[in-house]
């Protein structure tokens, strides 16, 4: 136990690996026996832990199933370690989904607004372990997000332009609709004014006429 405690306090918890096995000995088991519940060998555990290897999907899910995590701490390790209970998720709205690939089941978290799937849990784990490493390799991936990041969001830019122009189009045929009705009302009230007119100077020649 006491050399537990002491593994436990040189951790390091910005691994996934070391969030693992601080998982593990907070919950007072061996290897053997974490190893046995997410699904995998003992020796497959022990190179996760040291981040040797990442953990594949079902393991990530098994765990974050039986030891109610919450998946951006695990993943990425922000955040709080333990999942928010289902009121407090229900109330933000943010809900991150990861999916079993065998059966199905899923895990929330009030995390994100996006779902991760398997594929995207790995992509996320490979790409965090691309932009920690101190290579040429970090810095052409970062530019690459960022030129694609920009590229999405100049895109979602120009379809929020093109719908408020389809509204502002909307908007302003509603408007030329209710100026011809304007235009056609005073025409009809001009029409109606030359009438009077006309009846007045009729009145008044037989008037003269009269006299």
């Amino acid at each position: 136990m006491s050399r537990e405690k002491t593994s436990i306090s040189s951790l390091n918890l910005n691994k996934i690996g070391g969030r693992i096995a601080f998982v593990r000995l907070k919950n007072g088991q061996t290897q053997e026996q974490f190893a046995l519940t997410i699904g995998i060998s003992k020796g497959n555990l022990s190179g996760i832990e040291t981040n040797k290897s990442f953990p594949s999907y079902n393991p990530i899910v098994q765990i974050l199933k039986n030891y109610d995590l919450d998946p951006l701490w695990l993943l990425t390790g922000e955040g709080e370690m333990i999942r928010a209970s289902k009121n407090e998720a229900g109330k933000s709205g943010k809900d991150i989904l990861l999916y079993d690939r065998n059966d199905g089941d899923e895990v929330r978290s009030s995390r994100a607004e996006y779902e991760v799937s398997p594929e995207m849990a790995e992509l996320v784990g490979k790409t965090r372990k691309i932009l920690s490493s101190d290579t040429d390799y970090a810095a052409s991936l970062s530019a690459n997000i960022r030129s694609f990041h920009h590229a999405i969001t100049t895109e979602e830019h120009m379809h929020r332009m093109d719908s408020d122009m389809s509204e502002v189009k909307d908007a302003i045929k509603t408007l030329l609709g209710e100026c011809d009705e304007i235009k056609e009302r005073l025409s009809r009230s001009d029409s109606a004014v030359r009438r009077e007119d006309t009846e007045e100077q009729r009145d008044n020649v037989r008037k003269k006429r009269a006299v």
